[in-house]
This record gives structure tokens, sequence and C-alpha cells, in this order.
């Protein structure tokens, strides 16, 4: 600690930042401990998917009901207004963002922490592929043209290599590029790739493992010249976070 504040709360200072998979489990404990322990952030934007007869402050208010947040707003009540939802989805072209959206998080956002996955066992090819891989790739596009950037992180697992019984801080081969992943999409419909999922995904077993491998590696080939980083949380990083609060 130093003049009152310690390192990550200066670093968090007057900046704006970008959280996908706000609504989540991990992305509400992480907009929970960013407002109430960074009281000098500016903003924290938070992609939201419309939801049929519901407006954006309609689901910010669900969100801030959670117990998640009893505390933020025991401790720091003005921290609600910090929250910002702007309207999107994480497996669309551009987020899905509005072009002013879009250029508003350009110009305001210092911060991205990319949460958002689908992390189902059972999830389809098709789906895991367009929300884990090609959503990660539009994030990682959107922090090219942020002009404030200073830090991009992305979340994956450490699953994604479940072949070694430890897993160093380290880039490890990918199960096919991302350029492949696109051919094998244009050539393939949804039923074939379901049909191939267990040759396409070999070792990895199942989609989600297997989208989580080959999103590391792309975040290594696309993110030159980003301030990016990877966290890969387990199962038990999950479980004990609960208690954390």
């Amino acid at each position: 600690m130093a003049g009152g504040s310690s390192e990550v709360q200066r670093f968090y200072k007057d900046c704006g930042v970008f959280v996908t998979g706000g609504t989540g489990f991990l992305g509400k404990l992480t907009i929970e401990k960013i407002l109430r322990s960074c009281p000098d952030v500016r903003k924290v934007y938070v992609l939201i998917r419309p939801k049929k007869g519901l407006s954006v402050e309609e689901r910010k208010k669900t969100l801030l009901d959670n117990v998640m947040f009893d505390r933020m707003k025991r401790e720091r009540p003005d921290s609600v207004d910090k929250i910002v939802f702007v309207a999107g989805d994480s497996s669309s072209p551009r987020l899905g963002l509005s072009d002013s959206d879009y250029h508003h998080l350009t110009q305001h956002v210092h911060i991205v922490l990319h949460l958002a996955a689908t992390v189902r066992f059972d999830e389809k090819m098709k789906v895991a592929i367009n929300t884990n891989i090609k959503g990660t790739m539009e994030v990682i596009h959107l922090c090219q043209e942020c002009i404030l950037l200073k830090a991009a992180v992305f979340v994956t697992t450490a699953f994604s290599n479940l072949f070694d019984r430890v897993v160093e801080e380290k880039f490890y081969d990918s199960p096919m590029q991302l350029e492949e992943i696109v051919a094998l999409m244009g050539g393939l419909s949804e039923q074939e790739l379901e049909i191939l999922s267990h040759k396409i995904t070999g070792r990895w077993c199942i989609p989600y493992l297997f989208s989580k491998a080959v999103t590391e590696n792309m975040i290594l080939t696309h993110s030159k010249g980003l301030p990016a980083a990877i966290v890969r949380p387990s199962m038990a990083q999950m479980m004990a976070s609960k208690f954390l609060i």
C-alpha cells in the first residue's frame, strides 16, 4: 500500500472497463470486486444480450438484485451508477454492438475483461466455435481499436491443456488454427459438424475443451502488440471464489 491505495487500485483509477460475460457467476464476481475495491474506477461497461420484454435498465436491476452485490451496495452505493449496460452478443460480428456503442468503447475503454463463453460440456460444435473462438476474435478486434487500452484479459480454462498433470504458464500447441476452423465451418453444415465432432476434437474430446485450446493459440497469434494476458481458472478456484465475496 502507498498513498492510501494499492497498486491494483491505482491501475484501475479513472479507467473504463469493458466486461463480457458479466451476467455469469464469474462475471458478477468480477464486476462486484472491481466496483467495491477500486472506488476510483470510472465506468464498468457490461455487454449484455437483449432479452425480449426487458429493457436494459430492467436487466441491470435484475443483475444488481443478486445477493452477490449486497456488500458492494452497502459499502459503496454510488458504484451502482458506474455500471453501463451495452446491448450486444459476444457470438455475433462486432459483438453485436451498435456503431455508436462500438465507437464509444474504442474511445473510453482502458481495460477489457473477456469472460463470455459457453462452458457446457455437451455444447454443440457450431455454438462452441461461434461463442468461444469467433467471439474471442471479435474481442481482439475491438481491443485493437481501443486507443486507451492498458490491458486485455482473456479467461479460458485450466482444462484446455488437460493432458498434463501440471499446467505451466505458457502457450501449448493448438489442435487447429483459426483459418482451418473458418474453412471447416464454411464447408460443412451444422449437422455435418456434429457428426464429425468427435473426429474434429480429437483428444480434446468435447467441443468446449477443443474450442478453448484453439482460442488460446488464437490469442497468441492474433493479439500481437496488445497488452494481453490469459487466465486459466480451475474448477477448484471457481468453487473457492464463492466463499471470498
